[in-house]
């Protein structure tokens, strides 16, 4: 979350260190319509429940960049509210650990890590935004941003022996600030972006297991796998993006 705050506080200082005196593109916000794209990283995180029967416990312990591109359509309400449309693909990671441990008091203890888990994740995300803009000041913008949509799981991994399999759809909100530039030629944006999903993403093992034709537990690293698996009751993703619009 530090480093979180600490890219908004970028942007932030970034909008207030502008020139005051300087004024481009004065009309451009009173179009109906604008269009643009945009490109980034991301960070995906889990909201992860625990199967309190397991001795596992499954955990996120670092967060790795990935890769966002999208394209933004957006309609202008009046001076302060646009509704934005910004279909984009995200391409990540998650990296998973799990601890072998025991309860105690209540309290989870953790005596040895049990194993890794890298999963890959590309996501379709179909989003649609309404869009408050502050007064101008110079030449940046301020704004906040709060939506919502559909994300849909694209090349899903389907072998049933893997510890972590997602379902393909999801519905999530998210909510956001940025600030737009004006250049001479140019209008650019930085962005900042906080989703959370709504759906249990996780492929639970008992309704998986009975698809394949070979035991999930015929060896020692199908037996792990598969502890791993019953250690998890429900995954919810968490997303954060930071990407740069351009619009014209």
């Amino acid at each position: 979350m530090k480093k979180i705050y600490c890219l908004i506080i970028i942007i932030l200082t970034f909008a207030s260190i502008q020139n005051i005196n300087a004024q481009n593109q004065l009309t451009v916000d009173y179009k109906r319509w604008h269009y643009g794209a945009f490109v980034g990283m991301n960070m995906m995180d889990f909201g992860i429940k625990d199967n309190q029967e397991s001795n596992l416990r499954a955990e996120i312990r670092t967060w790795i960049p990935g890769f966002t591109v999208g394209l933004i359509g957006e309609m202008r309400l009046n001076n302060y509210f646009n509704l934005r449309l910004a279909p984009a693909f995200h391409m990540g990671q998650y990296n998973v650990t799990f601890y072998e441990g025991s309860i105690s008091s209540n309290r989870f203890q953790s005596n040895s890590i049990h194993g890794y888990k890298d999963v890959p994740s590309n996501i379709v995300r179909i989003p649609l935004y309404v869009r408050y803009n502050s007064v101008r000041l110079a030449d940046c913008r301020p704004y906040m941003l709060a939506g919502g949509g559909m994300d849909i799981e694209w090349n899903i991994d389907k072998d049933p022996e893997n510890p972590i399999l997602f379902k393909k759809l999801d519905y999530f909100t998210e909510f956001g600030i940025g600030c737009t530039f004006y250049t001479e030629y140019l209008r650019f944006s930085l962005e900042a972006k906080y989703s959370i999903g709504f759906n249990n993403k996780f492929v639970s093992f008992d309704k998986r297991a009975g698809t394949h034709h070979e035991p999930l537990t015929s060896d020692i690293d199908n037996i792990n796998r598969a502890l791993e698996a019953q250690s998890i009751q429900s995954l919810r993703a968490r997303l954060f993006s930071l990407v740069l619009n351009i619009n014209i």
